[in-house]
């Protein structure tokens, strides 16, 4: 992804009443990620300066690189630029109570939500899991409305995140501690996951041709396909492909422990941690 223009709001506070210890905060994350996006790359092989036109042939790679008789080309055809912007919410609130003078308790509850992405452009994909063609407005005369959300992704409600934890004092050296979290992953597919789009009818594309030298060549670098006969409105392409419907990565934690104060300056521990 290229570059990003974020502005990042925070609000916390936190108060004691009697045994309770609670605090309550929110979250306003703003990501505008925006870049040109435009790239191609070609490979070249025996087969260009081949006599039989076989890589297991008399040709040779470079020599078919300076010919310029390429036999593979990966263009991005159209505007393959990337524009999107993110909103992303965020609220907690958690209490620390002393139930006892030994016993500790603390628990809360977060929740976030990410609203899908606003695209400076139409885009579509294809619904793999349903075979059904998105188009995120209308393109005529082939699409007079646009089929599935405006962003091609629903948004996603589930983003609540429990945590648990405890720590008690048996005796003065002693403690047990315990905690239990369910954290979301939203870093993982916020902006990468969204990226790929950009590659979709009917801006832009990203396409491949391939075996381009074998035989008699005919196609050089110098006379590339137009690309008009990648990209065509009226003729839709599948270049883009998932679920509009993601759902949120995460994974829960919880850990066990006990820790002994052996002297002033040597405690020693022990912990079970897991995470699935």
């Amino acid at each position: 992804s290229g570059p990003q223009k974020n502005s990042d709001y925070h609000a916390d506070l936190s108060k004691i009443v009697g045994n309770h210890t609670i605090g309550v905060g929110g979250m306003y994350y703003r990501i505008h990620s925006f870049d040109d996006g435009w790239q191609y790359t070609m490979n070249f092989t025996d087969n260009g300066t081949s006599v039989d036109a076989s890589q297991s042939g008399t040709g040779y790679g470079p020599a078919s690189l300076l010919v310029g008789t390429p036999d593979a080309y990966t263009p991005w055809v159209g505007d393959t630029s990337e524009d999107q912007k993110i909103n992303w919410y965020g609220v907690y609130a958690q209490d620390q109570w002393r139930i006892l003078k030994n016993l500790v308790v603390s628990y809360g509850l977060r929740y976030d939500f990410i609203s899908p992405p606003q695209f400076a452009k139409i885009n579509s994909g294809l619904d793999v899991l349903t075979g059904i063609f998105h188009v995120t407005a209308p393109v005529l005369p082939l699409f007079p409305k646009a089929v599935g959300p405006s962003s091609y992704y629903d948004a996603q409600t589930n983003g609540w995140q429990p945590r648990f934890g405890f720590v008690y004092q048996p005796r003065n050296r002693t403690a047990v501690q315990g905690a239990f979290v369910i954290i979301d992953d939203h870093n993982n597919t916020l902006i990468e996951q969204q990226s790929d789009i950009r590659l979709s009818w009917p801006s832009g594309i990203y396409t491949n041709i391939s075996n381009q030298d074998d035989g008699y060549p005919s196609v050089f670098i110098n006379t590339l396909p137009a690309a008009s006969t990648f990209l065509d409105p009226n003729k839709p392409l599948a270049s883009f492909g998932g679920s509009p419907h993601p759902y949120i990565p995460y994974s829960m934690e919880w850990n066990l422990g006990v820790e002994e104060q052996v002297t002033q300056t040597l405690a020693l521990g022990v912990q079970d941690r897991k995470s699935v």
